[in-house]
């Protein structure tokens, strides 16, 4: 059986990075490694901010590219369930009361403890990347930290600072890191203790912008409610434009929509694999287990298959005169930026220079035209799977 591996279809990708993309990623900056006629799998670096992903409108005739266009009304969606159950809710105020755990400072630290700390590690005198944090909770034992970390805090109380002298293992990932002799400086700040088994109003009122558990939990049901409701909307768009997709007979795709989605796609794994310190070789090889070579075929076909939706989201705009308005893109401009984590660290005028205007209205359409076969299709019961004896 050929080996298969969803990787990440360009559009999820760039809804990814319109969604979490930091002020400091430089996106628009770097140079390319890789494009749709190579592979960028041993590149060992981002394929980022390449002419062909610089986020522009990408401009072309749907009618040069699209052979024949499915039937895209009355198209048949399955219905999805959005109806919050007790047991949802109390889910989410359990998660909750998890955030306000008994925090213990008189007694000793002993393995299988719980602590909450703050540590600076420093190589020579200077801190390193990554060895910097406040609030950290560790499981003593656990076997998360290096060697020494974690049995230098047993039998230290909170409310104390200790230097922890360690050396890095020898096979440790980071070749700055590898063997190298360290100094950790932990504060104690206490022993995580149980969570509280009942929501109060004095709990909710001292950590929440809510007065009673009561408004808390029926803001938690309203947040789901809509969470649902998202997430349902999404899940209907992407089956009828799935289908309407398939359906079509596309002759061929505009080679710069090819070449930009590989590259947000590569880009994406790239930075994925510097997050963990990890070459995305490594990943292909150790976690997808293909060689580069079906890692980059399984891209490039991803990547022909978000052009070739480009193509029929773009038909279906043209015969139906859907056009994104200036005050729709403003508005969602506004919201990606506000959801991105950028706020802060740049302006929505930078974050848009970094996501492209392109990619933007390319997501927006996206959507206007899935609401629209939505509009125009039936919706049907969720089958129901029949057991055999």
């Amino acid at each position: 059986m050929k080996k298969r591996v969803y990787l990440m279809t360009a559009i999820s990708a760039v809804a990814i990075a319109l969604t979490a993309c930091g002020g400091n990623s430089g996106s628009s900056k770097s140079e390319s490694t890789g494009s749709a006629s190579g592979s960028a799998v041993s590149s060992g670096s981002a394929a980022t901010g390449s002419a062909v992903d610089n986020g522009a409108v990408i401009e072309f005739n749907p009618s040069d590219y699209i052979e024949k266009l499915a039937n895209y009304k009355g198209v048949e969606y399955t219905k999805v369930d959005t109806v919050v159950t007790d047991a949802e809710v109390e889910e989410k105020v359990k998660e909750f009361l998890k955030n306000y755990p008994e925090k213990i400072t008189d007694r000793e630290i002993k393995k299988g403890d719980t602590v909450n700390i703050d540590y600076e590690g420093k190589k020579d005198g200077v801190a390193f990347d990554g060895g910097t944090a406040k609030g950290t909770d560790l499981n003593i034992g656990s076997g998360s930290f290096i060697p020494g970390f974690e049995d230098g805090l047993i039998g230290k109380k909170p409310g104390e600072t200790v230097d922890l002298n360690l050396t890095f293992p020898k096979d440790y990932h980071s070749e700055e890191l590898k063997g190298a002799k360290v100094v950790f400086t932990v504060k104690i700040n206490y022993i995580v203790g149980k969570a509280p088994k009942k929501l109060t109003d004095e709990l909710v009122k001292e950590n929440t912008e809510f007065a009673t558990s009561a408004d808390y939990e029926e803001d938690v049901r309203k947040k789901l409610e809509e969470s649902k409701k998202d997430a349902a909307k999404e899940s209907i768009q992407r089956e009828v434009i799935e289908k309407v997709v398939t359906e079509s007979a596309v002759k061929s795709v505009p080679k710069e929509a090819e070449d930009r989605y590989y590259t947000q796609i590569m880009n994406y794994w790239n930075n994925l694999a510097a997050q963990y310190g990890l070459k995305l070789e490594d990943i292909v090889k150790n976690q997808f287990k293909l060689t580069e070579e079906e890692f980059d075929k399984e891209v490039k076909a991803q990547a022909t298959n978000s052009a070739k939706q480009l193509v029929v989201v773009r038909a279906i705009a043209e015969a139906e005169k859907l056009e994104v308005s200036d005050d729709e893109y403003k508005t969602a401009l506004n919201t990606y930026y506000e959801n991105s984590g950028a706020k802060g660290s740049i302006d929505v005028a930078a974050y848009e220079s970094q996501v492209g205007k392109g990619n933007l209205m390319d997501l927006i359409l996206l959507d206007k035209v899935g609401a629209y076969i939505v509009k125009n299709g039936k919706e049907v019961a969720a089958k129901t799977e029949t057991k055999t004896k």
